[in-house]
């Protein structure tokens, strides 16, 4: 028994020395030295050796690679061929610079910053001159892409407002296209040639990826395209056609123009891997991947150099280079460089594994049990189950971690994405095409009716006809068709408009599509005579789904003004809200948002969110639980002054709130029910005070 449990000891002390050894080896494996050795009778070494000039290669070295070099991103220029606090001129991104301004400073940055690394930052730190440079395109360019990494500081201890652009121009500066970013907020701004309109609204100190399309000859003065995207390539949002502030037709985008405010202080921004397209050695997307960086020092005066990678044709570069992640497996490069007379350096062998993993580690585990299993000693299976779920618990957080992310991320894609209250867009025509009136030939007049526009004279009637309709061949924006002849032009916006939608829309009386303005030519019914009171039905609205509100006891009157504007969502549309799983704060940014969409607009945008998000639907008693205390609602609306109803209409329009006292004052006038419905129509428009004068004439006029 003794002897047997003495063998049994030794068989266990030299298992586990097995065992050691394995591990050992097995680890040797997978951290040895980088360093490889490979059979150089495989390739050619016949070049002649550059041995008289100064230069020595640094990386890529003779190892392996098992990811891409962290903070270098493929690029046209990326900025990792200076030092860190190069500044200015000395940077030949930078083409112009002017450094006597006070504060100024534009320079670049080694240190690792958020995955970043060698990239460029402009700072303005004086407030009574700003910080400008340009970047001169070497090929001015009619149409391309541009792509670039940028990211602000919220410097809190710097001015109120601190606000930068980047300018898109022709050679004499005259501007096609600008943004605006305003690091005190995190609001980015585009001209239209008219006004700034809002873009979107960023996180400060975190990189985002800006794509950039453009096209001198489209539209009228030519177009460009902007869009933003997080580092992993996701869509955070973007701006499509949007005409240039002056008209390129002909001409060429010659430069970058980096500039802030004058009256600014206390930013900073950093930009990192420009990609230009018409760059024979970038396309579109690249920037958002790392790679190798090529880096050589220098010591003597050279005017040219490149690089090849695996004896492939030679790639021409101007300093150290980011070049393209190679595929797994053994590699070489070499570095060309001529003064007159060509050169090359020694090839330089390193390898790519990025399937290095703890594969081997597995095997040894592998390995140790069925060997421990031969000598007759018991493993635990929940040692093995352990080390299986460990790996699988592992991935899961992961993926939960995504789905976090993911989550979040469409949280702030939801609620920065469509914040159209300052917004310009075209919003879908509320009026049914098939029911547009007939293309007037003259000043259309109908019986009992009058024409005008807007305190405008028959003469000048007679000149919006004469003037404001013209001969074109474009798309009608109402009926989303091309049309060739008498149009009309907005003043304001330049929509253009067929006759025959011109018309209707200046008959229903909604004016523009786009911008609101009036379109001068509108159709008014003459005041119709009443025994009582003159009436006018010219205002239509829907109020039979008011009637509830106003005679509500819960309804008072708060306000000094009698109007507001408030939005009404259908019921729905909570129900929707409550499956985007948003919280409280954001279910409120993003209902406010929303009251710049149109009511099809908003199921449109739910539905392709929730398709999205695919987040588990809520049981439907307990989404309406939610909202079933309308009472209690409305009086929300009075104490937070909220310009939203949570009640089932969906269009907007333009609500009185009376008093119990006004419409007891009504029922004295005897007025009809259509009467009394129309009387309160107009009475919108009034102030109380001037309900109050205009109900006692009336009231002397019945006595």
């Amino acid at each position: 028994m003794d002897f047997r449990k003495k063998n049994r000891y030794i068989s266990i002390i030299v298992l586990s020395l097995l065992v050691i050894t394995i591990i050992s080896f097995s680890s040797f494996k997978i951290y040895q030295n980088n360093n490889l050795t490979y059979n150089n009778s495989l390739y050619d070494t016949s070049f002649p050796k550059l041995s008289n000039l100064e230069i020595s290669l640094l990386s890529p070295d003779n190892k392996t690679y098992k990811k891409p070099m962290e903070g270098y991103y493929l690029g046209t220029y990326g900025f990792e061929n200076y030092t860190d606090n190069t500044i200015g001129l000395n940077i030949d991104f930078i083409d112009e610079y002017d450094s006597s301004n006070q504060g100024t400073d534009i320079r670049v940055i080694e240190d690792l910053l958020d995955g970043h690394k060698n990239y460029l930052r402009i700072s303005d730190n004086y407030d009574a001159d700003n910080t400008w440079a340009v970047h001169n395109i070497g090929n001015p360019q009619s149409t391309g892409t541009i792509e670039f990494f940028n990211r602000f500081d919220n410097n809190e201890s710097g001015s109120l407002l601190r606000r930068e652009k980047i300018q898109f121009r022709a050679s004499d500066d005259t501007i096609a296209f600008q943004i605006q970013i305003n690091h005190h907020n995190g609001t980015l701004y585009y001209n239209d040639g008219i006004s700034w309109q809002q873009f979107i609204s960023l996180n400060p100190n975190t990189w985002y990826h800006h794509r950039i399309i453009f096209n001198c000859e489209s539209g009228s003065n030519g177009q460009f395209t902007w869009i933003i995207e997080y580092e992993d390539g996701t869509d955070l949002d973007r701006i499509d056609y949007i005409d240039f502030e002056n008209d390129f037709t002909g001409m060429f985008i010659n430069e970058i123009y980096f500039e802030t405010s004058d009256n600014d202080h206390g930013l900073d921004s950093y930009w990192d891997a420009f990609g230009f397209v018409w760059d024979p050695n970038y396309n579109i997307g690249d920037n958002f991947n790392k790679g190798l960086l090529l880096s050589f020092t220098n010591s003597t005066q050279i005017n040219w150099a490149g690089y090849s990678l695996d004896d492939q044709a030679n790639t021409t570069i101007y300093g150290n280079k980011v070049i393209p992640m190679p595929s797994n497996g053994k590699h070489s490069i070499q570095l060309y460089c001529s003064n007159g007379t060509d050169y090359e350096l020694d090839k330089i062998y390193f390898s790519i594994d990025t399937t290095a993993s703890s594969s081997n580690s597995i095997d040894v585990v592998i390995i140790t049990i069925v060997i421990l299993s031969v000598a007759g000693i018991t493993i635990p299976s929940t040692y093995i189950v352990f080390n299986y779920q460990k790996n699988k618990n592992s991935e899961k957080k992961a993926s939960q971690k995504k789905d976090k992310i993911k989550k979040a991320y469409l949280k702030r894609k939801y609620l920065q994405k469509y914040n159209q209250l300052n917004r310009i867009q075209t919003p879908e025509p509320k009026i049914d095409p098939d029911k547009l009136s007939p293309i007037p030939t003259e000043i259309p007049t109908e019986e009992g009716s009058e024409s005008l526009a807007h305190n405008y004279s028959e003469e000048v009637i007679q000149k919006f006809m004469e003037e404001k309709c013209q001969d074109f061949v474009d798309q009608c924006t109402m009926h989303k068709d091309s049309f060739e002849g008498p149009g009309y032009e907005c003043y304001e916006c330049h929509t253009k408009y067929c006759v025959k939608c011109a018309f209707t829309l200046a008959e229903k009386n909604v004016g523009c599509i786009l911008c609101g303005k009036p379109i001068p030519i509108l159709f008014q019914k003459k005041k119709q005579k009443s025994d009582k009171v003159e009436i006018s039905d010219d205002t239509q609205m829907d109020y039979s789904n008011l009637s509830n509100m106003f005679e509500s006891e819960n309804i008072l009157e708060q306000f000094n003004q009698s109007e507001m504007k408030v939005t009404f969502f259908d019921k729905n549309f909570y129900n929707y809200v409550d499956k985007l799983d948003l919280d409280e704060d954001e279910k409120q940014i993003f209902i406010k948002d929303m009251l710049g969409l149109t009511p099809d607009e908003r199921k449109s945008f739910i539905d392709k969110m929730l398709k999205e998000t695919d987040l588990s639907i809520s049981q439907e008693k307990e989404i309406k639980s939610k909202y079933n205390n309308i009472n209690r609602k409305l009086q929300n609306i009075f104490i937070d002054e909220e310009l939203m109803e949570k009640i089932g209409q969906s269009e907007d329009i333009l609500l009185t709130f009376f008093n119990k006292k006004f419409y007891k004052e009504v029922e004295e006038l005897e007025l009809d029910k259509e009467e009394k419905k129309i009387f309160l129509e107009e009475m919108q428009s009034l102030t109380p005070n001037e309900r109050n004068d205009l109900l006692e004439k009336l009231r002397k006029c019945i006595r």
